[in-house]
Formats: C-alpha cells, structure tokens, sequence
C-alpha cells in the first residue's frame, strides 16, 4: 500500500493556508531535491539560454527556497554528489545531443531522473512553462497576482516521471484589468497565459500582434492618413459619412481604401519584426457600407461578411509582394459572423470569431439556444474554409461587473468545442476596465488554466481554487456558487447573454436568500483571520451589490431577513464600501465609474424609512404592498444620477435630452411585481429650466408599448418636485420596461426622476 503524508503550505504573504499535497512514499526511488532545510542539488545553466530561461532558473531557486529554506545555487557545470537540474534546451543538448529535440515556442519537456532532472523547452516561454509545473506538482499555486500558496517542507523529494506537454492553443488571452500591471505580467506567465502583448521577454514574451488588438482597427491604422477622404467611408442612411473616426466603417470595396489600408499595414509590420499578424478588423456597431458595391457582393454571397473577407484578401495580397510572411486578421463579428457563400479567406488571413451573442450559461456546442445554434453553425462553417480561427470569446456581464454570473459551468465545454473545429487561441475578454469584480480572482485563475488544458473539469478546478484560496469557508462558498448556478442549470432555455440587467431570474429572493445564508455560514468559519475574512467578504460583495440594488422595500431585502436574520442597511452599506476599498474596485459596469454609486450606497446607509414614507407621501399602512426604486436603483444606473438634497434618498435620475424613449428600469417577476396582480405607478419628478409660457404635453411615462401617463407643461412648470399616479396595469415578463420621453427636450434643461414605486391595488 502506498503512504501519503500532508503537507503544511504557508503563503508568500505570511500567513498560513492548509493544502493537500498528497506525496507519494514508498519502495518507488525517490529524487532528492533538499534535506533537511539544506540543497542536495544545483541548476545548471549552460551559459546560452534566453532571457526567460535564465529567469525560469531564478523562479526555480526562489520557490526552492520558499519552500525548504535551502539555498540552492545556480552554476554552469553540474557539481559532485549534487543531484544536477538542467534548465533549457541548451544545456541539454550538452549532455543529451541525440535526444535532443526542437520545441515550439511553449511546449516543454520534463525527465525527473534518479541522477538528473531535466526541464526543457522552447526559448521563449516553453522552458520557463516547464518549471512552474514542476513547482506546481510541488504543491505551489499562484492564485492571484498578490496571493500565492507555497508548500513548507524542509525535504524536498520527487518520484521519478517523464511529462511533455504542447499546448493546443497557440493564443491563450485573458482581457482582465486585474492582470495589466506588473505583478500580473508575472501572474500571466506561471498559469501559462501568453496573450497579453506586453508581458516582457523575461516572464516569455507574448503572443505578438501587430494592429492595437485583436478588434476595432481600421482607425488606429489609417488614423494619420489625410488622404483617407469621405468616398472612402461608409455608405450609411443615403450617405457618406464626413470624417474618418472611431465607430466608422469603411467602403471595403473601394481599391483606393485597399491600397491605403496595405501601406498603413506595411508601414505596422516594418516597425514590429515578428509578429504573428496584424489585426485589419472593423469598428464597433452597425454602420457597415450599404453602397451599390458593398451591397451587391454582400446579397450575392449571403452575409455581410463578404465585404470584409474580400477586402481583408486585397489587403493581404498587397501587402505578402513586398513582406511575404506577413499574415492579417480580421474580424467575423456581430453583422459579419456569418461566413460568405464562395469566398474563403486567403493562406495567410487569420480569422477572429467573436461569440458576442452568444448564451453564456450553457454550452456552445450542446446547447439548443438559438444565439448558441447560429454561432455554432457559424463557427463549424468556418472551420472548412479557413485553419486560422481565433475565438474573441466574454466571460462577464457589461451591465453589472458585480452582480452573480452564473457562467462558471461552460467555459471548459466551450474552448473544448472550439478547438474540436480548428480554433488556433482565444481571448477571454471579461473586466477590461475594471479591477476586483465578481469572482475576478476564480475565474482568471480557473480560465488561466483552461486555455492551457481544455479538457480540464472545471469543477475540480474551482474547488481546488475554493479550498486553496478561501481555507475553512470553502464549503459555505461552495454551496453558495451552486445555489447561484442552479437556476441556469434547471432552465436550460434560458440566455445568459452578456448584458443582463437586475430582473434575471437567478437573483430571485428565494436564490439571495439562500446564498446569504451560506455566505454568513462562510464568514463565521473565518472569522478569527483577517486574510480569508477579506476573501469572503469580496465573495459576499456581488450578495449585497444586488440587495442595495433591490433596496429595503424589496421582497429580496424581506426573503433574506426572514431566512439569514436581521438585515441591517447601514451594515450592509458600509460592508460592501468595505470591499470596494480593500479590492480597488473602480467600475460597476463597462465604461461606468463606481464612484457615484459609492455616494448613493453612503447616503442610502442612513436611510430612514419614515423619511421616506412621509416624503412620498405613502401610506405606512401600504408599505407592506409597497415597492419602491430608488433613482440609482433603476437600471439605467448610478452614472446619470446627481445629488439632490430634496429627493427622497439624496439623488435624482437626470434623463437625456432626447425625443425617443428611454427606458429606464427594467422591472423583475420575483423582486419587482407579481403577474396577475394590478398595480398603481407612481413616479417623482420634477423639470428644470421649463418656460412657464410652455404649453401641451410635455413628457411622456409608459410601460413597454403603453403610454400611461402624459404631463402637461402646467402641471410640473415650478421646478418642483411632483408625484403623479401614473395609472393602474397588469406587468407581464422579464423584458418589461418603464420608459420617460420627452416630447420638445430642445425647450427643457432637464427633467429629473427621484423615484418610482408599485402599489398593489389587487386582480
């Protein structure tokens, strides 16, 4: 029978975790690496290794040392009765010359010997890729670009193994805010991740690609071009656009716009040597060229990808005359995913696939969604025409970074998927713009190791990280991150796309409630330690993002004090403000500053319900049938309020000045209303900078196609708040919007939301 021993593992920081490390001892021979606190071997360089090799050598001595305290030296020729370490392929192809083999850029080889241990690979990352499996096999984890687990064992010893891995992904990326500093250059390279172009030559270098990114070029090449004139931009409503600028497309089926687009291509790789390709991609939005040209290919081929697929080919011809090894990329995305009918992407264009629409919460490839079915037929159309696919695939939700996104089932399915159809690298696009969002810290590590093992489980993976990362809370925050997926995994029509605003079905009550019991559960095991006290609390951060979300007159607020206890706002206010400071969290959502709802959240705290009711002028006998949203509430958001000493919670929704409707808040089936029911809609407002000359109707309320409410000039001309009973209906669905417009907006400074609220009024 084989023994197994427990290893104690202590954290780089200082404090102590508990991993198991299960090692096995036996008759089997054993590799000495240390004894005793004291080196039985030495590295060995043999003097004309890379850069990153060199540091795979120093990464190798660090966590010896970590781990056993030895201090084990770095030496150019192996030393008597010292077990010898080579690192790089060049040192082996000294003492090994006919075993020795050719690498891939980050494929490696180890052999762990009685008399040697070798760890070899390619130059450039493969070799240092090598040596952080090995630590890894040792017991070391780097979870996150701060917090590590490192073993603590005075002997270091090994069983005798041979391990060759060449990843099946070229391109492993993961767009996280999280990881664009230093430390997380360092991050990238020991979980294998070689996307990100500015990871330095000592962490591996990265995945060169010339363009400004993998998306949304055409400006950043041609930019500094004036000849770039308006016949050469997009066709778009009977028009040419002006001026060449961000979110503007081109004619793709001009030459002149070819010839410049080659040079602009030209000029990008002459200045960066050694790239993979460089991106020739379109901009963001719809706005492609509806010009008789543009038109006529894209109806003859099927798709609007046409045009882009036939200009991306002028492209890479111009430009393989003068550079033969140059290869472009270009982008099948949104209005062109769809692959044309008969035109294929030249030998040397790279094709970048973006699963934009895609339903997150299932599987790609199984799943019978419709975003999932047009997608994977797509992707598998692909794949026969072109061998150069690249995924630019999403991990978050863009509306609410810190709201539970239950996605942690498919990414392993997914990738998978992918490269069961030629998919070459994925991106993994989540937080670009903001740090410490939900779950950052498991999903970058679990995706991290993923894209170098598709066939990973990833439910082992997230509980090696839970165990490893959240120590004696790790089975509470495991039953809380199966309480917050079940819903996706009960309703397998349901799309978890990557904009879902507050009335999803998987924050219902019931579901809140539940996971704060598990996560109170989770803080009581840790709450004699400081370190795993701040890691649950960001765990339990996106709980109370939603319940300050849904607000004190909820029925989520009602459900989790009836289930978890009392519920204090001011606690729950301060705790998540808590989290936002620790983590350095910055944003809510894409493009949207945490600042304001910081403020919200502060003055919320002290809310005073008879405040309120008396502001409202409710009834404290209707509370109970009371459903109140607050202006920073609404899912329109923080981001358009301002402060406003008079409103019932200190802020006020300010619309834009626009004469379509502007939905404002989408309302919930389980937080919001009952189906069924009647309710009366009642909204605070008030308008400034309104002529009291002005007459007729001047704004409208309505829910989805109903117009409910209209107001007149007269009756909101003070600048004062005003509260209107909106009328009574019966809400239906998950997509039910409350909408405002404006009717002359060019005749009001603005108009100003306080609040909005239902009243039951009964069948």
């Amino acid at each position: 029978m084989t023994n197994f021993k427990r290893v104690l593992c202590g954290n780089v920081l200082g404090f102590s975790l508990v991993l198991a490390i299960f090692i096995p001892c036996g008759a089997e021979t054993r590799v000495v690496l240390t004894e005793n606190h004291e080196p039985k071997c030495v590295i060995v360089l043999s003097g004309k290794e890379s850069i990153s090799e060199k540091w795979a050598a120093e990464e190798l001595k660090a966590h010896l040392k970590l781990i056993s305290g030895a201090d084990i030296k770095i030496v150019k020729e192996p030393e008597k009765n010292l077990l010898s370490v080579y690192v790089g392929a060049a040192g082996w192809r000294e003492f090994d010359e006919e075993g020795f083999k050719d690498f891939s850029p980050d494929e490696y080889l180890i052999k762990v010997k009685k008399d040697f241990i070798l760890i070899a690979g390619g130059k450039d990352r493969g070799t240092l890729y090598g040596v952080y499996t090995l630590l890894e096999r040792l017991g070391c984890r780097w979870w996150t670009p701060t917090e590590s687990s490192i073993p603590e064992e005075k002997t270091i010893t090994l069983s005798e193994f041979e391990l060759e891995e060449k990843p099946k992904l070229e391109l492993r990326d993961l767009a996280y805010n999280d990881i664009y500093n230093e430390k997380g250059k360092l991050w990238a390279a020991r979980n294998k991740l070689n996307g990100w172009k500015q990871i330095p030559e000592q962490y591996g270098g990265a995945y060169k690609y010339g363009g400004g990114g993998l998306a949304h070029i055409y400006f950043n090449l041609l930019k500094n071009n004036k000849d770039i004139k308006p016949e050469m931009l997009a066709f778009v409503n009977g028009r040419r656009e002006e001026k060449l600028k961000r979110n503007v497309q081109l004619c793709l089926t001009n030459p002149d716009v070819v010839l410049a687009m080659a040079e602009a291509v030209k000029k990008e790789w002459r200045k960066t040597p050694g790239l993979k390709f460089i991106t020739v991609s379109q901009e963001d939005g719809y706005d492609y060229c509806r010009c008789e040209n543009c038109a006529k290919l894209a109806k003859e081929e099927g798709s609007e990808s046409a045009p882009v697929i036939y200009f991306v080919n002028k492209v890479a011809d111009a430009v393989k005359k003068d550079i033969p090894k140059a290869f472009i990329a270009t982008t099948a995305y949104a209005w062109s995913q769809t692959p044309p009918k008969t035109l294929r992407p030249a030998s040397n264009v790279y094709i970048i696939l973006c699963s934009y629409e895609c339903d997150f919460g299932h599987p790609i490839g199984t799943s019978k969604n419709e975003a999932n079915v047009i997608f994977r037929k797509d992707l598998e159309a692909w794949s026969k025409i072109s061998s150069k696919i690249i995924i630019w695939d999403y991990s978050t939700n863009f509306l609410h970074y810190l709201m539970p996104y239950p996605n942690l089932d498919s990414p392993a399915e997914n990738i998978s998927y992918y490269i069961d159809n030629k998919v070459t690298g994925v991106m993994e696009l989540g937080p670009w713009d903001g740090t410490g969002t939900e779950f950052a810290q498991l999903r970058l590590w679990v995706l991290a190791k993923i894209l170098w093992q598709p066939a990973s489980d990833s439910r082992a993976l997230i509980k090696e990280f839970v165990e490893g990362y959240y120590g004696p809370a790790a089975p509470a925050i495991l039953k809380y991150i199966e309480t917050i997926h079940r819903y996706i995994r009960e309703h397998k029509d349901f799309v978890l796309n990557i904009y879902r605003h507050t009335n999803v079905p998987f924050i219902a009550p019931g579901i809140i409630a539940e996971a704060e019991v598990y996560l109170r559960e989770a803080e009581k095991a840790v709450e004699n330690n400081e370190v795993y006290m701040k890691r649950v609390a960001h765990a339990h951060m996106p709980v109370w993002y939603v319940l300050l979300k849904m607000g004190v007159f909820s029925p989520m607020w009602k459900e989790v004090e009836a289930k978890a206890g009392k519920t204090e706002i001011k606690e729950v206010a301060r705790k998540f403000n808590g989290v936002v400071k620790d983590f350095n969290i910055q944003k809510s959502a894409e493009g949207q500053s945490l600042n304001k709802l910081i403020k919200c959240i502060e003055d919320y705290g002290s809310i005073s319900e008879k405040k309120v009711t008396e502001v409202l002028k409710i009834n404290t006998k209707d509370t109970g049938n009371l459903r109140l949203i607050h202006s920073w509430q609404l899912d329109r958001g923080e981001a358009s309020c301002e402060r406003a000493g008079d409103a019932s919670a200190g802020w006020a929704l300010k619309t834009q000045k626009s004469k379509e409707r502007q939905v404002q808040h989408y309302f919930s089936d389980t937080n919001d209303f009952k189906e069924g029911v009647n309710y009366s809609i009642f909204v605070r407002c008030k308008v400034k900078g309104i002529s009291k000359e002005l007459s007729g109707e001047v704004i409208e309320f309505g829910v989805n196609d109903l117009v409910i409410k209209k107001i007149k000039a007269d009756e909101i001309n003070d600048e004062n708040w005003h509260i209107f009973e909106l009328g009574k209906t019966k809400l239906k669905g998950i997509g039910c919007g409350f909408w405002s417009k404006l009717n002359l907006p060019d005749r009001l400074e603005a108009l100003y939301i306080d609040c909005i609220w239902l009243v039951e009024t009964g069948k």
